[in-house]
């Protein structure tokens, strides 16, 4: 339960979180408001058969809804069990996880 697991914990406490970066899940929608302020890089492969990958788009959207400026990066062919690997090998992803703060916010 990575990515929903990375959800539920920074929805139930997001003022400890710099950053969050879930991958292949989606959220509560209905709690999303609650991450409006919580740098998000969410990741999902578009060929996951396990959950799809619509559910992560909707955590995207209602936190966008509520204000919030989440990133979503879907990779095109890839399925649930090779997204992080995906995921890990971006360099982008340490650089931009090193500019997060919480007491920015």
């Amino acid at each position: 339960m990575g990515g929903q697991g990375t959800w539920s914990l920074a929805t139930a406490d997001p003022k400890r979180w710099a950053a969050m970066v879930p991958i292949c899940h989606g959220g509560n929608t209905k709690t999303a408001a609650r991450l409006k302020d919580v740098p998000c890089w969410c990741f999902h492969g578009d060929a996951d058969k396990m959950i799809p990958a619509q559910l992560s788009r909707e955590m995207v959207q209602a936190i966008k809804d509520a204000g919030g400026r989440p990133l979503y990066q879907e990779f095109i062919g890839v399925g649930h069990d090779t997204c992080a690997d995906r995921v890990y090998a971006l360099a982008d992803l340490y650089e931009w996880m090193l500019l997060q703060n919480s007491r920015k916010r």
